[in-house]
């Protein structure tokens, strides 16, 4: 959220009224990319917005990749869970489900600068 993106005469109002962005499996769709690096590039995003708080939900019914929000959740079981009730293991596969979840990541760096979680990113090779 960037208020001078808007129309001059309606950013003062935009300022004023946005406090909070919702989203959810941003660029882990249709480009099949890692929705654990999409949900901290965009906590990341919303850190450097002053006043403005992030709502993230995850789901496993998503019309252009489904079930790839599943990874987010952390540990084997849930995710694993969230792929077979997604009806999404035929493409989504479970092995590739990990320890850490998204509330797992926010504890590791909420306490830190976003310059940490940036280095943190950065530093993370292909997959």
């Amino acid at each position: 959220f960037e208020p001078t993106m808007y129309e001059s005469s309606i950013q003062g109002a935009m300022r004023a009224v946005v406090r909070s962005i919702g989203t959810g499996p941003w660029g882990a769709g249709v480009w099949w990319g890692d929705s654990q690096m999409y949900f901290l590039k965009v906590w990341l995003a919303t850190s450097l917005l002053p006043g403005i708080t992030l709502h993230y939900y995850i789901y496993n019914h998503f019309v252009e990749n489904a079930g790839n929000q599943c990874f987010v959740l952390g540990g084997p079981d849930k995710c694993k869970k969230c792929i077979v009730e997604g009806s999404t293991g035929y493409y989504i596969m479970h092995t590739r489900c990990g320890d850490a979840s998204a509330q797992d990541m926010v504890q590791r760096y909420e306490s830190g600068t976003a310059q940490d979680l940036y280095n943190a990113l950065n530093s993370v090779g292909p997959p």
